[in-house]
């Protein structure tokens, strides 16, 4: 798998076997270990809410829905579309999955393991410390996002999250 980590845009592609991850860094090119890519089907499921993993995917092609559980109702958290991140979470700190994700529309995907990561921290410090900011920097956007539904939602005169709002967070 290569990742090359590209100056300035705001999303990580993955395309024909090669994960361009665009973040404010200089550009580097190199290969890192990861597993093979997965093929997976609509309906499936990736991974269950409090399932325990250190694993990190990227989403070459397809479409998957985060969901929570709450009583009697499921509810939709996000979606994850090609070129983003799964599970990023988990892969950081080794809780427990926070969600449950699910294949929306076919897909394709690659995982890398905290191993794998380590790995390449000690064998390139320079590219870990950048996938690193990667990950880091989507999770400040995401926080952002957040942010915005929540405030939406405490200014709403009905206290009901603002769809919209919601749209523009996931």
């Amino acid at each position: 798998l290569l990742i090359i980590v590209a100056p300035a845009s705001h999303d990580i592609r993955v395309v024909n076997y090669v994960v361009a991850i665009n973040r404010p860094v200089r550009g580097l090119v190199t290969e890192v270990p990861s597993e093979p890519n997965r093929r997976i089907k609509k309906g499936e499921v990736l991974f269950k809410k409090d399932e325990k993993s250190n694993s990190l995917y990227l989403v070459e092609s397809g479409e998957f829905v985060v969901t929570d559980e709450r009583p009697g109702r499921k509810v939709f958290l996000s979606s994850i579309r090609p070129g983003g991140l799964i599970g990023e979470m988990a892969f950081l700190d080794e809780s427990p999955r926070s969600a449950t994700v699910t294949v929306k529309e076919d897909a394709v995907i690659w995982r890398m393991t905290k191993e794998d990561f380590l790995r390449v921290l000690l064998e390139d410090p320079s590219l870990g410390a950048r996938l690193l900011m990667a990950v880091g920097s989507l999770l400040v956007e995401r926080l952002r996002r957040a942010d915005a539904a929540l405030t939406s939602l405490s200014l709403s005169p009905t206290r009901q999250l603002d769809e919209g709002a919601l749209q523009k967070a996931v």
